[in-house]
């Protein structure tokens, strides 16, 4: 079976998303806000502002995939292994989170790419991401034809 990215991260979700804050602020962040779920951080929101106005953009982490790659890992299963794995999911997604915004920034920092270009699909209204609007309309809006 494939290894995850980041896999065998022995760092915790706390430090991760300390490490990430730190980065965003660094990078020009003017607010930075944790989403929870069930105590638990699910998205990462942050302001920053382009061209002289103030945009959000909101980074989910979306673990369910990586706690199911975990599990169909295992032979045998109980409660205690289920939370493990469950917890290392965490802390897997948060530390491909931060690697992603390092790829992003340096490309940013470099001139490569414009900070709205890389974020566009997380700018966030405030309800939903771009991403999850067209998502919602079938991609309609840019022609995309699917499945």
């Amino acid at each position: 079976m494939k290894t995850i990215y980041m896999e065998t991260t022995k760092i915790s979700v706390p430090k991760t998303i300390g490490e990430i804050q730190g980065l965003l602020a660094e990078a020009g962040a003017q607010k930075i806000m944790i989403d929870y779920s069930d105590n638990e951080p699910v998205s990462i929101v942050f302001g920053m502002e382009v061209d002289g106005v103030l945009l959000s953009f909101k980074l989910p982490t979306r673990i369910d995939n990586l706690f199911n790659h975990l599990k169909s890992k295992r032979k045998k299963y109980d409660n205690e292994t289920d939370l493990k794995d469950l917890d290392q999911a965490r802390m897997i997604g948060w530390r491909q989170v931060l690697k992603w915004i390092q790829a992003q920034l340096a490309l940013i920092n470099i001139g490569m790419v414009k900070t709205e270009e890389v974020f566009l699909p997380y700018l966030f209204d405030g309800k939903k991401t771009v991403f999850e609007i067209f998502q919602d309309n079938g991609f309609k809006q840019i022609g995309y034809k699917g499945k």
